[in-house]
């Protein structure tokens, strides 16, 4: 804490020295760390000064544009949004950029973000969407979620269908809009999309209501995901409350599938081997020898 604290302080006084001393560290999560702070106490101070020392570096990992335009966002968007317009299309950097401005729009002023998107040309647009619609269904994912649907007929079908999956994974991880998020998924035209839809709810909410999740993964289709996604609900099922996860297995067991009841098998095998055999004692015996 205290060497974070001197460089924080070294940022203040001098950040051209804090820069060096950052370009000399190894390439790990500690000089990200810097680099972050330094960014956001630099563009505080002085943007442009910040900017064009970015600029002067080497392409590499350092060249990271990416810091900036989050340091420089939380300060002044409409400046982060000139400095990533300004940069070279070619770069790795500026996608970098582009992506992390997208996601402080979407977080921050989602309405200035739209305005953003229109001016954009489409192969940014399709790029950026992802984020963008992510960071904003943090906060308004039923908004994010309909201006998908309904208003982004320009970006690309299939980055459209991965940034509502991106906002329905954030809509059904928070219990409480859960119900909402099922609801507008129950509004999505059969197709692949829905699917997804139907996967990535019950995956998600499984971590915190595995009851509410699993008729979302029952309703997959396609037996192989549908088993994939019923057992990861069953694996969350059985940590965070083994007697209603009991209860659920005996009361359905006759209406799964064969292959179902082998991956419950052996999830039991590791996880509650004496229930394992009850359920073998109870359901296949009865089967060889039923009772009449």
């Amino acid at each position: 804490m205290a060497d974070e604290e001197q460089f924080r302080t070294l940022a203040e006084r001098d950040p051209k020295l804090a820069a060096s001393i950052v370009a000399q560290m190894a390439d790990d999560p500690m000089r990200d760390e810097r680099m972050y702070d330094l960014m956001q106490i630099w563009v505080a101070k002085d943007p442009s000064q910040a900017a064009a020392w970015v600029v002067e570096l080497p392409f590499g990992s350092m060249k990271n544009d990416a810091s900036l335009t989050s340091a420089w966002a939380q300060n002044d968007i409409e400046a982060a949004t000139t400095w990533v317009a300004s940069l070279d299309a070619d770069t790795p950097a500026r996608a970098e950029a582009i992506k992390a401005l997208a996601f402080h729009l979407g977080g921050l002023d989602p309405q200035r973000g739209l305005a953003w998107l229109g001016r954009l040309k489409p192969g940014d647009r399709n790029l950026i969407v992802v984020n963008f619609a992510a960071a904003w269904s943090d906060k308004d994912p039923r908004s994010a979620a309909n201006w998908l649907r309904y208003q982004a007929g320009d970006i690309d079908p299939r980055t459209r269908d991965q940034a509502s999956l991106a906002v329905i994974h954030s809509w059904a991880a928070d219990e409480k809009s859960a119900a909402s998020a099922s609801n507008w998924i129950d509004g999505i035209p059969d197709g692949e999309l829905k699917e997804n839809a139907k996967a990535t709810f019950a995956e998600t909410h499984a971590e915190t209501s595995p009851p509410e999740a699993l008729p979302w993964a029952r309703d997959i289709r396609d037996l192989e995901r549908r088993l994939e996604v019923t057992m990861v609900v069953f694996e969350e099922w059985i940590l965070s409350d083994k007697e209603g996860f009991r209860a659920e297995i005996t009361t359905e067991w006759e209406n799964y599938e064969p292959e179902l009841r082998e991956e419950i098998y052996d999830l039991l095998l590791d996880e509650d081997p004496e229930f394992k055999k009850e359920l073998i004692k109870l359901y296949e015996n009865r089967e060889e020898d039923p009772i009449e």
